[in-house]
């Protein structure tokens, strides 16, 4: 509520001293309790912005740390065999890849977009009680940025899940490339070559199908924006040719614009809150289908010799990896 607060209390600011030709003159007094006024609501705002900063890296922090733990401690339990399997190493690199801020996001989001959501209501409630029509083009076009942008995340988590395996891959060729753990065995094996010509392939890949996502969001976001602006633009032009004809008072024009502005910027908190949101929500799906995996194997029960000789003898053992069959050994 402080935004609609401080532009209301600039704009009675302005009032007072651009006031109609036949009032009295306000006095100083009052002209610097409402200067206070906003210039105290504007440190407060600021005040509390720097405070949620601060809050919010902690909780990121936190959140962090105890989901990887717990990613660490399942992963521990799950058996060997799983780690052989395409798929299940990918839903391990997806549950792993969102890291700290995939953990608090969906809480982030929801956080702002209600405080987004309260200053837009709080700041379209001050322009219709100045110009109702004019406040109600600026609602019609700021809505379709929302829906632009859920959008857009949805495509962009498609993207991701589509791109896992090669992304896992990318990963893999660079741990050969500068991992200090395998770069001996890449020297002495001369598969250098080879693994940069790998990444660079898969890389590419990934980057291609990003960059046509992105492109089609950015053209979606521009032509909204423009849009939102070409309205913006608009209202201010017909209230400044109002104000010029003595129509409307300066008070009235300043606080109008203001809140304008100030909802502009709201609107693309909710809308930037939704988007991620959806992100973060959509990321979250990979973790709980990590954690919902089980060991297939028990360590209860078995074989127990009834004698043991101390010799161990084996006979047609054959291994053989998931989704082929040839076997290794």
């Amino acid at each position: 509520f402080i935004p609609v607060a401080s532009t209301a209390a600039i704009g009675t600011l302005v009032g007072k001293l651009k006031g109609p030709s036949d009032q009295s003159p306000v006095g100083y007094e009052t002209l610097a309790l409402w200067l206070g006024i906003a210039v105290g609501l504007l440190a407060l705002e600021y005040i509390l912005r720097e405070v949620r900063s601060f809050s919010r890296q902690r909780l990121i922090d936190e959140t962090g740390v105890n989901l990887q733990k717990q990613l660490y401690q399942h992963t521990a339990r799950l058996d060997l065999s799983f780690f052989e399997e395409s798929e299940a190493l990918n839903k391990l690199f997806r549950a792993s890849s969102g890291g700290a801020s995939g953990a608090y996001g969906p809480v982030q989001s929801a956080m702002a977009g209600v405080s987004g959501i309260i200053q837009l209501v709080s700041l379209f409630g001050l322009m219709f009680y100045l110009q109702p029509i004019m406040a109600l083009l600026l609602l019609i076009a700021g809505t379709p940025m929302v829906f632009v942008r859920c959008f857009s995340a949805m495509e962009k988590y498609k993207l991701d899940i589509k791109t896992t395996q090669r992304r896992r891959l990318s990963n893999y060729y660079t741990s050969h490339l500068a991992g200090a753990a395998n770069i001996p065995s890449t020297k002495l094996l001369n598969l250098a070559g080879e693994m940069i010509q790998r990444f660079e392939t898969t890389a590419r890949s990934i980057i291609d199908e990003k960059r046509k996502i992105l492109q089609k969001i950015s053209i979606r976001l521009g032509i909204t924006f423009v849009a939102n602006l070409t309205v913006m633009l608009v209202v201010i032009g017909w209230l400044t040719s109002q104000f010029s004809s003595d129509a409307l008072e300066a008070g009235v024009l300043v606080a109008f614009i203001l809140a304008a502005f100030r909802a502009m910027r709201s609107n693309a908190q909710i809308s930037n809150s939704v988007a991620s949101g959806a992100e973060s929500a959509l990321s979250i799906i990979p973790v709980l289908d990590f954690l919902a995996e089980e060991p297939r194997i028990s360590d209860k029960g078995g074989l127990i010799p009834k004698t043991l000789k101390g010799d161990l003898s084996i006979e047609n053992l054959y291994f053989t990896y998931p989704q082929t069959s040839n076997p290794v050994i």
